[in-house]
């Protein structure tokens, strides 16, 4: 019996494929793959075209969040918002924040690491049939600004 076992397995073999397309081409091009014989199939793995545009976007969207938040907080306080000190994607800690070496970094302008997240891709469906799924950004920003 282990001769017979010897036998099968010499003979298994795997192949894969990693195939970049546009969204609207994924579908024929992953039946075309099984017309052609593929036995097996996972699930895609989707990436945006533009990353850098996406975060840019998204970072831009929360800055003018942050803005507007600031604006009403200095209406609260009777006061008038100024300009734009310091942007970063993270946020200092109270010690780091509250020394004098923050302000000195800050008014050379901001930058920091990385906060976005991807939303990830859904579980395939049974029959073939892609779906590339609905892409969200998220940015964290902190913002310093003046009040008047």
């Amino acid at each position: 019996m282990v001769e017979q076992e010897k036998q099968q397995k010499q003979f298994k073999a795997h192949q894969s494929w990693k195939v970049k397309v546009l969204i609207a081409q994924a579908q024929s091009v992953m039946q075309a793959a099984i017309d052609a014989g593929a036995n097996e199939s996972t699930a895609p793995d989707w990436e945006v075209a533009d990353r850098t545009s996406l975060q840019a976007k998204a970072s831009g969207a929360a800055l003018a969040k942050a803005k507007q938040l600031a604006n009403e907080m200095a209406s609260g306080l009777g006061a008038r918002l100024g300009g734009l000190i310091y942007a970063s994607n993270q946020a200092p800690s109270l010690n780091e924040f509250f020394s004098e070496g923050f302000w000195r970094r800050s008014m050379g302008g901001g930058g920091g690491g990385d906060a976005s997240k991807l939303v990830p891709p859904p579980p395939p469906p049974p029959q073939l049939m892609l779906f590339a799924p609905k892409v969200k950004q998220d940015a964290t920003v902190f913002a310093v600004f003046s009040i008047e």
